[in-house]
């Protein structure tokens, strides 16, 4: 094989590696699914991800002082554990409650808050107690599939 020959084969072999590479990036460009911008919902509260709370207790402030009467959304947090009956009852008035988020207390330890989004009360419910209830069957079965409150047991295989 001459120089030249040689040559010509790796010019051959550089631009077979180079369209490989081309066209490998350009399927992996298709396939891959674009960041996007979450949707608005309407019923979201709280400090948005990574935002500090010195940050957030002004902003959610300065969103109450709108002179509107436009329905607000509240954060009801309890600062003991409430039983169903006594959260049925602190949120009987409201028009929508649409979820509740739990935390099993362990002395010492960080446990995971659970939350569950919560449906209105179905037709012949004429409160949210039934509909807490559930909410609450809810959490305790995500925590039973986890092995528990504190996440799976290390003894299971």
């Amino acid at each position: 094989m001459t120089a030249r020959e040689a040559r010509g084969r790796t010019a051959e072999i550089v631009g077979v590696f180079a369209l490989v590479m081309v066209s490998l990036v350009v399927i992996l460009s298709l396939r891959t699914d674009l960041p996007t911008t979450p949707p608005v919902m309407s019923d979201a509260l709280g400090p948005e991800n990574g935002e500090r709370v010195d940050d957030y207790l002004p902003r959610a402030a300065a969103t109450l002082d709108a002179a509107d009467d436009d329905p607000r959304w509240a954060l009801v947090t309890a600062g003991w554990a409430w039983s169903v009956p006594e959260a049925a009852g602190v949120v009987r008035d409201l028009p929508r409650v649409s979820g509740i988020y739990v935390q099993v207390p362990v002395d010492g330890v960080a446990m995971p808050v659970t939350g569950v989004t919560l449906p209105e009360p179905v037709a012949g419910e004429t409160s949210r107690e039934p509909v807490l209830e559930r909410g609450l069957e809810q959490v305790v079965t995500r925590l039973e599939a986890a092995g528990g409150p504190g996440g799976a047991d290390p003894a299971t295989p």
